[in-house]
């Protein structure tokens, strides 16, 4: 009865409220969590675009509504609510827009099932039909996937010699330790490794960029070695990842002066050993 559903909900909010509040808090007040969400930011696109993108499930959505069978069904007027709702946070004044778009798709598609089912054979064959016109569109996705794995692109593809480097860092390295590494290893070493890199994820890293255009500096460096040593060491970084995307970055004078304690091929780790 209604009395038992406002007690579900109220005990589902009280359960959740505290982690709610411990994660709105967090965010703001812990300096790399607040630095990262300033940068979390993913708009929506203009509204005409995203009226585009949903134009086939709306339609079909208002067919399904336009049944007065259908309007007095609670769980078609839950749909219906949890569209609505779903479509106005899309542009409501968050840094998170964008992603809220998944939770669209559910309800629309709902609705959109409800009405082809109530439709005639030749209506029940449309999303066949737009299944088949969307075919071109994935096979151009899956083929330049496939062209550029065939053509080796490091992007997509981790050579041997740095899948190596990887395993060894994992095995070799404590836990924890920071590694300069350009900015495609610094994207991986963590999913590979137990260790911290000073940029990584374009978004998830705090002042990405920032921290870009600081590890670029040092691979880039053309002053006297010393200077650049004591930022590494100011820094807490204890080893260095070079392979050919930051031989592309430069060739520092201060890597002669680190030990190499791994080699593999074109990929080298050096460590920054304490004054």
């Amino acid at each position: 009865d209604r009395r038992r559903s406002v007690l579900a909900l109220a005990a589902f909010i009280g359960a959740a409220l505290p982690l709610i509040v411990y994660d709105a808090v967090s965010v703001q007040r812990h300096p790399a969590l607040a630095a990262w969400n300033r940068q979390n930011l993913t708009p929506s696109p203009a509204l005409l675009e995203t009226v585009l993108a949903f134009l086939p499930l709306l339609a079909f959505s208002a067919v399904a509504l336009a049944n007065p069978d259908n309007r007095r069904a609670p769980h078609v007027r839950y749909l219906a609510v949890w569209s609505i709702v779903t479509l106005g946070l899309l542009y409501a004044p968050i840094g998170l827009q964008r992603r809220l778009a998944l939770g669209v798709y559910v309800p629309l598609a709902a609705l959109g099932a409800m009405a082809v089912d109530a439709a005639s054979r030749w209506m029940r064959s449309l999303p066949i039909l737009a299944l088949l016109l969307t075919l071109p569109s994935h096979a151009i996705v899956a083929g330049a996937g496939v062209s550029s794995v065939q053509q080796g692109d490091p992007i997509l593809v981790l050579g041997r010699d740095e899948l190596a480097a990887y395993r060894w860092m994992d095995d070799g390295l404590p836990s924890g330790s920071l590694v300069l590494a350009g900015p495609r290893a610094g994207n991986r070493i963590p999913a590979y490794t137990d260790l911290r890199v000073v940029y990584g994820h374009p978004f998830e890293t705090p002042n990405a960029s920032g921290e870009l255009a600081w590890v670029q500096s040092m691979y880039a460096w053309s002053e006297e070695p010393e200077g650049a040593l004591a930022r590494l060491r100011d820094r807490g970084v204890t080893y260095i990842y070079v392979g050919p995307e930051e031989r592309s970055l430069g060739e520092p004078a201060w890597l002669e002066s680190l030990e190499a304690v791994f080699t593999e091929g074109e990929v080298t780790v050096y460590e920054v050993a304490p004054e």
